[in-house]
């Protein structure tokens, strides 16, 4: 466990400065927990130290991860589908989905009971 100390701010202001990171990388950079070291970001973001230059997506294609950047600039906003669309897309995979029983709604049951 670590303090969030002086020597803490500079590590993470100095990994900024090179790199755009998540926030799992600010935190293994730093030695803090990954909420610490939000709570550090949202107020770097509060006074305008950093910004949001991208957004990563996990597995099924949701803007989860935030990228971050030293320095003045807008946030990049995060892609939202709307309900309708959510809804299109989940009914034609539900359509195109092939509709398998399990193999014991198949076989018969046994005679011998």
């Amino acid at each position: 466990m670590h303090k969030v100390n002086q020597e803490t701010y500079a590590k993470l202001i100095k990994f900024l400065t090179k790199n755009d990171a998540t926030l799992q990388q600010l935190a293994d950079e730093s030695g803090l927990h990954v909420i610490t070291a939000g709570n550090l970001i949202k107020t770097f973001r509060k006074y305008k130290l950093v910004h949001i230059c991208e957004w990563e997506m996990d597995r099924l294609g949701r803007d989860n991860k935030m990228i971050i950047r030293w320095g003045e600039g807008k946030d990049v906003k995060r892609f939202r589908m709307s309900n309708k669309e959510r809804q299109r897309l989940h009914r034609a995979r539900k359509k195109s989905q092939i509709i398998t029983h399990p193999v014991s709604l198949i076989r018969p049951l046994s005679v011998g009971l």
